[in-house]
């Protein structure tokens, strides 16, 4: 039989206690129960809020279509970032092309033939 030896200094709010064959953590105002019996282990958490993060981009969303057949389209899409974009036929197929993003708010498709479809900036 391997004894396990735990060294814990635990903060004020959670409570620790250890028996002959046991070994319980208590952290009520987290509300996380933890218990240890014999090398049976149950854990119970409950939901803890964490602190709120740092603001994001706000994604914005953009669809190009492009009615005439070309091999090169230029999508003003104006989101302001570089957004990955998805290529659709009018059928609904995803192809690929070569994307150049030339300002945060233009980019310009380059095709191996002509297409119509749209493109949907993410």
């Amino acid at each position: 039989m391997t004894d396990i030896i735990v060294q814990m200094i635990p903060p004020p709010d959670i409570n620790i206690s250890v028996g002959q064959n046991n070994l319980s953590v208590d952290a009520s105002p987290s509300n996380i129960n933890a218990s240890v019996n014999n090398l049976a282990v149950n854990i119970t958490m409950g939901a803890m809020q964490g602190p709120q993060g740092l603001p994001g981009i706000s994604a914005g969303r953009y669809i190009h279509t492009q009615n005439t057949a070309a091999s090169v389209w230029t999508i003003n899409h104006n989101l302001g970032y570089y957004p990955e974009i998805l290529l659709l036929t009018v059928g609904g197929m995803r192809f690929i092309g070569e994307v150049l993003h030339t300002t945060i708010n233009q980019a310009v498709v380059q095709l191996s033939s002509s297409y119509t479809g749209t493109a949907h900036c993410l």
